[in-house]
């Protein structure tokens, strides 16, 4: 379970580097991405991303670091699956055509610190 922290904490990492140092390409590959998929599978499989975080918080040295990151992970997934179509699809038109680059650097440099902070924690 180790192991699946890394991973995820690594691809995190990725994701968030990209996304600060390439943010117009990063912003274009979120809108084709989430176009290909429905809101509500995007929603599922934040939630099973939580569900991992919590599951693998046993095993980690900070248990309540990742189960507290698990936790938020999954209610952030509960709130999209929950969330009516119209306003999903006005959130991510938000963020993917009306943010700023600030703001999506921000959020992506937040994540490369959450990414950062699992894999050293672990």
């Amino acid at each position: 379970m180790e192991a699946l922290l890394y991973i995820l904490g690594g691809l995190w990492i990725v994701v968030g580097t990209f996304g600060v140092l390439y943010t117009e390409a990063f912003r274009r590959s979120v809108s084709g991405l989430s176009q290909k998929f429905p809101f509500r599978g995007w929603a599922v499989v934040v939630l099973l991303m939580g569900g991992l975080l919590i599951l693998s918080a046993l095993w980690t040295n900070s248990f309540w670091v990742a189960a507290i990151l698990g936790i938020l992970v999954a209610a952030k997934g509960v709130v999209l699956f929950f969330l009516p179509k119209e306003k999903g699809k006005r959130l991510m038109g938000w963020f993917q055509e009306t943010a700023s680059e600030v703001t999506l650097r921000f959020w992506t440099l937040l994540l490369v610190i959450l990414g950062v902070f699992l894999v050293l924690r672990v």
